[in-house]
């Protein structure tokens, strides 16, 4: 992803190969989205392996009881609330290796409201992470200015 103007920096410097290292992509389409017909325990069990952490049977379950999803476990994707998606998506990648920065794609596309996606990125900006939070452009056309997270413009 290059931007249509500007740079981004790190630490003041261009430099593309740590950026990339640095940065966690989140749910983006045709890129890191999930496959909207698998069940929300195989999306948590490969979220988990990327994350490099216990990824088992055992390692889902611990994660899906933390989080109060036991009994959306067999529940597809696709049939999840946008606000659960965009959290999960969001978390899952602020506990990868290396990880500074996320890049939150467009939760609105699953009915996600603005002031819910503000919230999620907000929270991630609390635990250190520089975000950027992209919208779809009605919504950002329901809402004037641009909105500040942990210092990032989004």
């Amino acid at each position: 992803m290059a931007p249509d103007r500007g740079r981004v920096l790190v630490d003041g410097r261009s430099d593309n190969h740590r950026l990339r290292r640095i940065t966690a992509l989140v749910d983006v389409p045709e890129v890191c989205d999930p496959d909207e017909v698998l069940p929300l325990k195989t999306v948590v069990g490969e979220e988990l392996a990327i994350a490099q952490l216990p990824a088992g049977r055992s390692g889902v379950t611990h994660w899906l009881h933390e989080h109060d999803a036991d009994e959306l476990r067999n529940t597809r994707i696709e049939h999840l609330s946008g606000q659960f998606r965009i959290e999960m998506l969001t978390e899952m990648a602020t506990h990868r290796p290396g990880i500074e920065a996320l890049v939150v794609c467009c939760p609105d596309r699953y009915g996600t409201t603005y002031d819910q996606a503000l919230t999620v990125a907000q929270a991630a900006a609390a635990e250190g992470m520089a975000v950027c939070l992209q919208l779809t452009s009605p919504t950002v056309r329901s809402h004037e200015g641009l909105v500040w997270i942990g210092g990032v413009a989004a």
